[in-house]
């Protein structure tokens, strides 16, 4: 059987990403969710969505742009199925790809009760 140059680039890639742990099945994602308006400008505060599979990813923009960018991951997107089942609206949503973790939340403000004061 013979093997073009580009089918043995693809074979050799695939098991580099394998070796690497870099495929992208073998890993959950993480993503930062926005509300955006119409113009695309954030209007209220981000979601985090952890932890979604290869299988809850839209991977059609990465696919395309994965040999030609240093950083694909970034293409990646929750699929519009897993947005309606975590209850978001799909169509005013932007998710961005994070690397790691969200950060912690912040803190609450102290509270101060007046009447210790008196």
């Amino acid at each position: 059987m013979k093997i073009t140059k580009s089918q043995l680039r693809q074979i050799i890639k695939e098991e580099v990403d394998t070796a690497l742990g870099t495929s992208l099945e073998g890993r959950t994602h993480n993503f930062k969710v926005s509300h955006t308006d119409m113009d695309g400008r954030t209007i209220r505060p981000a979601y985090y969505l952890v932890n979604v599979p290869y299988n809850m990813l839209d991977t059609k923009m990465y696919e395309r742009l994965k040999e030609t960018h240093k950083s694909p991951e970034r293409f990646l997107k929750p699929s519009m199925e897993l947005l309606k089942k975590a209850g978001f609206d799909p169509g005013g949503m932007d998710a961005q790809y994070m690397d790691g973790d969200p950060p912690p939340p912040p803190k609450p403000p102290p509270i101060i009760d007046a009447s210790t004061l008196i």
